[in-house]
């Protein structure tokens, strides 16, 4: 089954219903720059974001999902998204 990338909100871990035998290492590889690897096992569609809530790290999606974004990928998130991070004094 072919799916166009525009059409994908996230895909997460195995409970999700799209099965990919691929390492999402290679799924990062070839999906483009709007899409984010957020989480070790989660990769999301920035373009599908509502909001990025800063006190839990969730991102907010579309379809109301939200996704963890790990704190080791944060600065890349921010940079990803365009949002100047505030740094700490």
């Amino acid at each position: 089954m072919q799916m166009r990338h525009n059409a994908l909100v996230y895909k997460a871990g195995e409970s999700d219903p799209i099965k990919i035998s691929t390492p999402i290492g290679k799924i990062e590889e070839i999906l483009p720059k709007e899409f984010f690897r957020c989480h070790k096992s989660t990769i999301v569609n920035l373009s599908h974001r509502v909001r990025f809530l800063n006190k839990d790290n969730n991102l907010i999606l579309t379809d109301d999902h939200k996704v963890i974004v790990a704190k080791d990928r944060l600065d890349e998130f921010y940079v990803a998204v365009g949002i100047q991070r505030k740094k700490k004094k």
